[in-house]
């Protein structure tokens, strides 16, 4: 009794990893299940952790979702799973657009004021500019 427990709790977890993939991706049950080869029906139970997951749907799920069958079991990974990407990328993308853009990298430096006898000037004018 306690491996058919066992068993229900890891098929309910797979089914809640791969509901909150579909919903942040917004895909529907019957587009996953006709991928797959089953039923939206199938899927559903599965989904719930009614019904158990075969290997091969196991390893067809994680390719098409882009994860990793050990991810689909609970394993944390340091790649995350299309969609849940972490801040840090998005920066990236934030940072390539803007040089993409602007066509530069950084910004250009800008002058300095300086005082010199009472009367401001620019001290890249005097070809002081680091």
């Amino acid at each position: 009794m306690a491996a058919t427990s066992q068993r229900t709790e890891i098929d309910a977890l797979i089914g809640q990893r791969v509901h909150h993939v579909l919903w942040r991706r917004k895909i529907q049950q019957r587009e996953l299940a006709a991928t797959l080869g089953i039923t939206q029906s199938t899927l559903s139970r599965r989904l719930r952790g009614e019904s158990a997951w075969f290997a091969g749907d196991l390893v067809a799920l994680a390719e098409t979702l882009g994860v990793s069958v050990g991810w689909l079991f609970g394993e944390e990974e340091t790649v995350r799973p299309k969609g849940l990407e972490p801040l840090t990328f998005w920066l990236g993308v934030w940072r390539y657009l803007r040089v993409a853009l602007l066509g530069r990298r950084r910004p250009r430096p800008r002058a300095s004021w300086g005082s010199s006898r009472g009367g401001a000037v620019r001290t890249d004018d005097l070809g002081l500019a680091a």
